[in-house]
């Protein structure tokens, strides 16, 4: 009969480098924290206030920073693959309109 606190061999490893190695792991991914001021382009089709006051809101976030406008979406993959934006925001053009049809406010 084996003794419930015996020496085994695996027991080093099981107890003391794994837990170790996905404790060094963990904190290795989250090293620097949260993103901050991700440089992203944005596409405003409509052209309204309430647009604007969508995009001002966004740029006012801590984790993304509106950089760039742009005239259609071919121009903005074309920044992603040159990595100088880390992606894009596109306000379709019935925006104000969709949002504020005819008495209606959505929720």
């Amino acid at each position: 009969m084996q003794e419930p606190f015996s020496y085994h061999p695996n027991g080093c490893f099981t107890f003391w480098c794994f837990p170790c190695n996905l404790l060094g792991s963990f904190a290795a991914i989250f090293y620097k924290g949260v993103p901050r001021d991700l440089p992203m382009a944005y596409i405003n089709y409509d052209q309204s206030q309430l647009s604007e006051n969508l995009l001002r809101m966004l740029d006012a976030t801590p984790n993304i920073a509106l950089t760039t406008k742009l005239s259609d979406e071919q121009e903005a993959q074309r920044l992603i693959q040159q990595q100088q934006i880390m992606g894009f925001i596109v306000i379709p053009q019935d925006f104000q309109q969709k949002n504020f049809s005819k008495g209606k406010t959505s929720r």
